[in-house]
Order: C-alpha cells, then structure tokens, then sequence
C-alpha cells in the first residue's frame, strides 16, 4: 500500500547481499550511540502501547526508544543518523541509477488518545558531496497508511481506529538518486498529529537496506505531501530522462491537470492547487494516483492517500486596521483560590462577574494585584467594582509565569505574569491581540499550565468566534498545537482565555516553523508574527455569550436558563426594545438588564428541562443605526429540576455498610490489591465492588474537593429550591441533597492496576444492577440521583436501565473525558468510534475465557451504535467540582413496564471515583411547557396559565406556589415579580 513500484526487472534491496546501514536502529545500545540526536528508551515490559508487542520473529530486542529530538528538551527537530551510500554502493552504481534503498521501521505511539494524541515519523534525505539535498525527502508517518506492511497482531489492513496506538511496520522502496554520497535518517513527531507536552512516539528497528539493482532504474515516485489547499510530489529521474509527455495524475479517481511542473536537476515537482478560497476538508483523507514514464519507456506509478491535517478557517471578513503604534497585547486577569475547577468555562464566568459567593451572594472579589506589573509596561487602575478584572497592556511576548524568572515551557526563562505577586490559585485571564497573518496555513501553539481556549473570527462574539484551540482541564505545563489557514493576508483579531485552579502557573503562546522550530508571537526579531493591542476597526454590535451554548449534543456546562449577553458596538449600540427570543418556535417572554454597555436577556423556563432534549432558538434584535440581526441556533443543554415528590426513593441509609442493597446484584473484573474486607481501606476486598459506604469514611475521597458544586444549578424538588454554587457549602460538609449517610460507591483511584494475586484483570471494572422496580403505574419516567463522580482520562462512568429483566439494556448516560468523544463532521457523536475504538490505558479483563477491555464499549450493555451518541456526556478531565451534580433523564420504555432495573459500571485504571446518592423515580408528563401569559388591567393584573401558579422576587427563586385558579387576577402587586406555571 502506498509504495512506488519499480519495474524492469529490478533485484528489490532486503536481499541477502543487501547492506543495512543503521547504527542501533534497535535500540539496543545506550542513546547515544548510532544516532546524534537525543531519545530515551523503555523495555517492552512497560507496555505503554496498545495491541501485542512485534513480533518475536522481527527480533525487536527488548527495549523500544522514544522522546526523540535534536536535543534533550528540543523535540523541535528530530533525532538523525548520518549514514555513507558509499559504504554499501559503489559510486558508479548510484550514479547509473542501480542503487536501491529499502527503509523500513515499526512505530506505536502511546495508548492514550485523550491526551497523547502525538503520532511517530521518519523521514529519510539524500545528499550530495556537498551536503546539497537531491531528491525528494522519503517520508513514513504512522498517521497514514503510505509504506504501511501489518499490525503487530498480523492484521494487513491500515485502519486508524482499533489499531491506532498499535505498532505497525512501514516499508518504503525506492531508487538512490544519481549524486547522493549521504543519507539522514530523521525520527521525530509527525506534524500530522496533535502533540501535547513530551512526543509519546514509539520507534523500533529502523533499517535503511541498500543494494544494487540488476539494470538502471525507472523514474522513482515519492511521497505525496498534502496541504489544506493542494499537493506536491516528487518524480526523481535515474540515468534516463523522464519523458513529461507521459506524466499522468489523478485524485480521488478524476484525472486533473497539475497546476505546475517544474524540474530542478533531476527532480520533478508536480504541483497541484484547489481554486483560489477553497480548501480540502479539515481532516479529511484523498487518494493521488501517478503514472510516468521515462524517455526509453520505463513506466513508475504510485497511488498513494493522504490526510488533510485538522484545521479551522478564518472569515477574511474578519480582518481589522491595527494600531501600528500599540503593539503587543491587552491582558484581563482576575483570581481568588475559592475558584479552582480546571474548565474553560470557569474563567469566563470568572471573568465576567457571574459566580457568586454563597457567603455574601456577589460575584467573588479579585484578589490580583494592580501593582504586581511583571512583563506589563505599568501597573492597572484596581478593580472596580471589586470582583472586575486588572486590565495590563503587554507590549513584548506572552511567556509569562506566577513566579518571574521560572522555567516551565520550552522558552526560558518566563516573564513575571501581570497581577499575581505570588504563587497563587485560581487565576482567570483573558488575552486580547491582532496578529498580522501571511495567507496559507499557520501552526500556533500554547503551552500552559492548566487551561487554555484560543478564538479568532469575532473572538468576542459567541455565534461568530472560530475556535482554533484548546485544553481543558488540569495538566503540568504542556504544549498544545493547532492549525488554521487564513484566505487572505492581514490583520486578524485573536483572543485566549486561560485559567489556571492550582499549583504552578505559566503560559506561553507560540507558532511553528514550517522546520519544526518555535517561536513567541511579536518576536518579530526571530520571525514572529506581529501582534498589536489595538484595533482602529468599529466593533459592531455583539452577543458577547450564550448558555446554554450552541450545540448538538451534551456537553459538561449546563444552564438552568437561557441566558444571552449582547453588547454594544463602538459606533452603534443595541435596540434594547428590539429584542426578541423564540424557543423551538415560539416566542418567550424574558426578562432584560441592561448595565453599562451590556445588556443581559434571560429566559428561566417553567417546569422540568433534562439537558438531554434537543432545542432550536432564534434571536432577533436591531441597533440604533437600523442594522437588523436575526441569528439561529441549536442546543442542548438546559437543565431545570423541578421535581415533584418521588414515588420511590433509595436513600441506601437502611442497609448496613460493606454490602449492597438486597436484591441488587453486583460484579467485577478488578484487579485484587489486598486480602480481607475493611471499609476503611479503598485497597481492600470491599471496594472491588460496588459497595455501600458511609460518607463519614469518604470524606476526603482521594485527597480531592468532594465539596465542590457545579455552579448555577436550581433544584426544587417538592417546592424546596436550593442553587449549587461553585464552593464550599457553609460548614463544609456534603449537602444533605446532594449526599448523606450511605451512598453506592465505586473506588478507582486508591487502587492498584495489577492483580497482586497474578490475575488476569488490569484496573478497576465495577457493574452492579437494581432491583426490579414495579413502574407499571407509570405513565412517564423520569429518574434522578446525586451524582458523585471525578473523570479520569481513561475512565467510564455508564448508567442504563432495562424493562426487560435484564435480558436487553437502554441508555441513560455515560460520562467520559471530552477528548475520548469521537464525532461526526457534523459536531453529534460517533458512538459507534468512541466505543469501540482502542483505549489501551483504561481497564481490561477476562470473561469466561474471552479477553476484554481496552476499549470503553466492552463495559456497557446496550447495543453499540450511533443511536448512543446522544446519550454520550463529557466530563473533565481530574474535574474535582463539575462531576459534583444531581442527575436527571427519562427512561422512555419503563412506563407501564411491571421489571425495570438500572445498570451502574464504572471502568478504570487509577481513575477517580464514582458514587450515588438519592436515587428517585418519578411520574412527570412530557409535553410542552405549560401556557402561561400575562396582561393588564387598570393598576391590576391578570395572569392566564396551566398547571400551578408560583411567583418568585428574584427571577431564580424561591418560587412560592399562589392560589387560584386560571385566569388570576392581582390587585397592585408589589415591587419585582416573577412568575412561572408549572404541571
């Protein structure tokens, strides 16, 4: 697949009298030796890769290499060896085209997609007596299946999904190129994959075989090198001519005509460009096929695929008129260590003001410092009011760390970070700047410690912003590469927000060379991309947030009700009175509040919203200079619990601990750490399964923060409304709603991974199923528990029921990192990839003789395919707060049914926690939100509605039930009311 193939005759090089000229290609000796670059080694025991080792017949030796770069720390390039053509070729017999190389190696990479998403590449240069380059560059990236031979477990045909980590073996033939005395060997990570901190690329018997052919070679095809806009490839003559005349190209089956064709001694380049403004998809996979001939007919073809690399494109609208005389960047930043949940949606919120301190019920004071200046030019104004964000401008680089003069990143050492003197915690920031871009593609990175969201576009716009880049969640400080192509040459608004919960902090902002090298935008004095802190632009009119945001599927943020920002333009503001809103088509009444140059639109809806159920919204409003906005959306994502009593209730609080409920059955596949039972002890017998356990005894579950809430969550159940807020509830102890005396726990972190007992189980695999529940009375299902749970990269957290007694299983929820989520282009969920697609970190076991595992599908029940993709939900990674909810979904099949049962599992290495509490069944009509609608007449009001009437002073609540019936008449109601039906 995907290699050149050489006629006439030719004696393919691996034969017996070929010469290997690889140094240490196995890795065997030290680094160090063979190679003058740098790499580390593991031995095959540390299986860090998926899938089975090579095999034995290759005699891979017992150490792999990895982390290869120029350097120690400089994985920029990668890691050579220099080796002499001669040695193995007589000159004569390069110079004639006979001499033949055959590269070959194997390559994995590491077995944990969510965060080392990094892929290995070997590259494979000749050169002449004076080191110029002849030919083209030879190319073997794991990331397409071009020289791809087998898998590892004998499997022949590439794919990307359950073989993705797995060592493959890659060979590429080809003909030396007359004037070549050197080859260099490069192995590095592939540009065609994301890299995230150190390069997770695995390598193992690199060989470069040449040998002599038995008559002068045909021309040699290479590689195809794709871009979002096009391709290239290299046609390297031997002693005959190519004959133009004879060169043929196809894509994707259609013949095209190459845009150029160019010849350079003995190489010809082909060339060939999509219409100016189009672009391959981002991501996407094409098919080039070859064919020439030389001047005495010998024939060379090649087909070979290449992959679109992931990227985004700016709108050229987009582009602005800098203030050439303000360059560098505005940084907005605000911190208090009550906020420290690693997400992106934190510092936004944090930012502007929108999480309350339950103490004082006020968004959360800034406790940066305006005098803490660091790499700014001078100090800020102090916050005001006192939880605004400190404004710094920064005229140099963002490379900015808590503690000037630290070395976390690649470029050291750090600038001091503007507003924080000290080590400190739960810092928000925002980085505003226009960057002077060149057309075509552009490789940008962020390393930080921990999160960060990089947007161009209309960054500030939610609907109009491009999203280019992100991390979300806790990490060291690590690099994050993305790619983006600008339609035209200019200036570009960009914006990041950063946030950090705890420990060290440092962010730095980077591109990459097309030669791997980094360097800090507004460097310009080593290349850099020029940035500027301001805009000579009009900004118009803008809706600056939306939540729930625009989405066709789950996301970890919900919203209890629809919330929309709008903001004025610098020259036009908004039509306050224009605004209007309508949600899956009709038109909603809401409430506005307008304060300084915002104005804030919120919808809180009546009755019960489970963030499962699709939307569509509409808003439509005008400025004051006319210009009309009408936008649409979809979404999910709204979540209000108004509950009535249950009609049934597990508390688990009448079983005695260490056990499971009667009647309920529980299994396992976890791997045995400790003998005997002991509560107290996670590592024990106890915790390999589900087990019911006080909360006095996982109080401080793992060392983490069990009494952090996901902010901005009413729940009224029975006419109680309590709101969760992103902090520790007063007394520090678990809210009785959310969690009280026994809970079903299911223990991951305090485990180890290796049965002590030599047992086939890796990890921790934990299901357990109900009872029957008798729900023929039921009419609708609703259900709901307290949900305590912590995301690990390569755990499962799966919920669903069954009305069959078992014998089949439905979805409810299964919660997963975000970054393990495969999706459609569309932005809805690959269930069926992100199932069953290999995951070689999470748990694996034995069943009956049959292996499983490896993948997070083999621990659910239901059925796998894409009709699970709606029931599929992120949560953070090591997210000690948004895990931290009450959950709520219908189980559409249970009503009427006599045998419902759920089915809990949870599926880990190392990995957190999951528990219940609350467990409550329900009878709530689906339908449409009752009517509600509210007139004058004279100093009185009459409120027509279904259902029951409650009124509430804040638009959250408390809403208290009113008596009458429809239509109600008030006399004079005083101050601010709110007012909702519900059924």
């Amino acid at each position: 697949m995907g290699l050149s193939i050489i006629t006439s005759g030719l004696a393919f090089v691996g034969a017996a009298n070929a010469t290997d000229l690889i140094v240490n290609g196995s890795f065997e000796d030290a680094p160090g030796v063979g190679w003058t670059g740098y790499f580390k080694t593991y031995n095959y025991t540390q299986a860090y890769f998926t899938g089975p080792p090579i095999p034995a017949t290759e005699d891979p030796g017992v150490r792999y290499s990895w982390r290869h770069g120029v350097a120690e720390g400089n994985y920029g390039g990668p890691c050579p060896q220099v080796v002499d053509l001669t040695a193995a070729v007589a000159i004569a017999d390069i110079d004639g085209g006979k001499g033949q190389y055959t590269f070959s190696c194997w390559l994995a990479s590491y077995g944990q997609p969510s965060s080392n998403p990094e892929m290995p590449y070997l590259t494979a240069q000749f050169f002449d007596d004076q080191s110029a380059q002849v030919g083209g560059t030879v190319i073997i990236d794991r990331v397409t299946g071009n020289g791809f031979q087998t898998f590892a477990d004998g499997t022949t045909t590439f794919d990307t999904t359950t073989h993705l980590h797995d060592w493959a073996q890659y060979v590429r033939i080809g003909v030396v190129p007359p004037g070549a005395r050197t080859a260099t060997i490069g192995i590095t990570h592939s540009p065609n994959a994301q890299l995230s901190g150190t390069p997770d690329t695995y390598t193992d018997l690199v060989k470069f075989d040449v040998d002599i052919a038995t008559v002068a070679a045909p021309p040699s095809i290479g590689d195809v090198t794709g871009s979002p806009s096009g391709f290239s490839v290299d046609i390297v003559e031997s002693v005959v001519a190519l004959d133009p005349a004879t060169l043929s190209v196809k894509l994707d089956g259609a013949t095209i005509t190459p845009t150029s064709v160019t010849k350079v001694d003995l190489t010809t380049k082909v060339v060939y460009s999509l219409p100016a403004g189009t672009y391959f998809a981002s991501g996407s996979t094409h098919t080039v096929a070859v064919n020439a001939k030389d001047v005495k007919g010998n024939a060379a073809a090649s087909s070979q695929t290449f992959q679109v690399i992931i990227y985004s494109l700016l709108p050229a609208t987009a582009k602005v008129t800098p203030d050439d005389s303000k360059r560098g960047f505005v940084w907005r930043v605000h911190q208090n260590p009550a906020l420290a949940s690693n997400d992106n949606e934190r510092p936004e919120q944090q930012l502007a003001g929108e999480i309350v301190d339950p103490a004082t019920l006020l968004p959360y004071d800034n406790l940066a410092s305006p005098d803490a200046v660091g790499v700014a030019i001078e100090a800020a104004a102090p916050a005001d009011p006192t939880w605004a964000p400190l404004q710094f401008e920064i005229e140099t680089v963002i490379n900015m760390n808590q503690v000037a003069g630290g070395g976390n990143g690649f470029f050291k050492p750090d600038d001091g970070m503007p507003g924080i003197p000290s080590q400190k915690n739960g810092i928000a920031g925002e980085i505003v700047t226009y960057l002077d871009l060149p057309a075509g593609l552009v490789t940008m990175g962020v390393n930080s410690d921990d999160g960060f969201r990089t947007k161009s576009g209309l960054p500030w716009d939610a609907f109009k912003a491009v999203q280019l880049g992100e991390f979300e969640g806790g990490r060291g400080a690590a690099d994050t590469l993305f790619s983006f192509v600008v339609p035209e040459a200019g200036v570009y608004p960009f914006r990041t927000v950063y946030e950090q919960g705890g420990g060290d902090a440092n962010i730095e902002w980077f591109t990459v060379n097309p030669d791997g090298t980094k360097v800090l935008v507004n460097d310009t004095a080593n290349g850099g991309i020029p940035a500027y802190r301001a805009s000579l632009t009009p900004v118009a009119p803008y809706v600056r947030s939306v939540s729930p945001a625009p989405s066709v599927r789950q996301l970890d943020a919900v919203s209890s009700s629809i919330t929309l920002s709008l903001v004025d333009g610098t020259t036009d503001n908004v039509d306050d009175a224009s605004i209007a809103l309508k949600l899956d088509g009709a038109d909603i009444t809401t409430t506005k509040d307008r304060v300084g140059n915002a104005v804030t639109v919120t919808y809180a809806p009546a009755g019960l919203r489970l963030p499962s159920e699709p939307h569509s919204a509409s808003l439509s409003f005008k400025t004051t200079g006319g210009v009309v906005n009408n936008i649409q959306w979809n979404f999910r994502n709204l979540k209000n619990l108004v509950l009535p009593a249950p009609k049934i209730l597990e508390t688990f609080d009448d079983y005695p601990e260490d056990s499971q409920p009667p009647g309920w059955t529980a299994w396992n596949f976890t791997a045995h750490n400790s003998d005997g039972r002991d509560i107290t002890n996670q590592k024990s017998e106890s915790y390999e399964d589900w087990v019911l356990v006080d909360v006095s005894h996982i109080t401080n579950i793992d060392g983490s923060s069990p009494y952090r809430i996901s902010k901005g969550q009413f729940i009224e159940i029975d006419g109680n409304t309590v709101e969760l807020q992103n902090g520790n509830p007063p007394g520090g102890t678990w809210p009785d709603w959310l969690m009280s005396g026994n809970v079903l726990y299911a223990e991951s972190d305090s485990r180890g991974n290796t049965d002590s007992r030599g047992g086939p189980n890796k990890g921790q695999t934990q299901f357990i199923t109900t009872a029957p529940y008798d729900l023929s009375a039921f009419k609708d299902v609703v259900i709901s528990f307290s949900n305590i749970y912590e995301q690990n990269q390569d755990s499962l957290g799966s919920v669903e029921y069954s009305v069959d007694g078992g014998v089949s299983w439905l979805p409810v929820m299964y919660f997963l990192e975000d970054a393990d989520i495969k999706l459609h282009a569309d932005g809805t969920v690959d269930a069926v990839r992100t199932f069953k697609d290999a995951n070689g970190d999470t748990s694996s076991w034995v069943d009956n003789g049959v292996p499983k595992g490896g993948n997070y599908g083999d621990g659910i029940g239901a059925p796998i395919t894409d009709a699970l993709g709606p029931y599929v939900v992120p949560r953070i990674n090591d997210g000690d707060v948004e895990g931290k909810r009450v959950e709520v979904a219908r189980l559409d099949q249970a009503a009427g049914k006599a045998d419902v049962r759920l089915r809990l599992a949870s599926l880990g290495t190392d990995s957190w926690y999951f528990a219940i509490d609350n467990l409550a069944f329900y009878d709530i009509p689906t339908g449409a939100e009752p009517a509600l609608h509210i007139g004058r007449n004279g100093d009185s009001i009459v409120i027509t509605f279904e259902g029951a009437l409650q009124e509430a002073s804040l638009v959250g609540g408390p809403y208290t039930p009113l008596v009458g019936n429809s239509p109600l008449t008030l006399n004079k109601p005083d101050g601010t009311k709110f007012y909702r039906a519900i059924r």
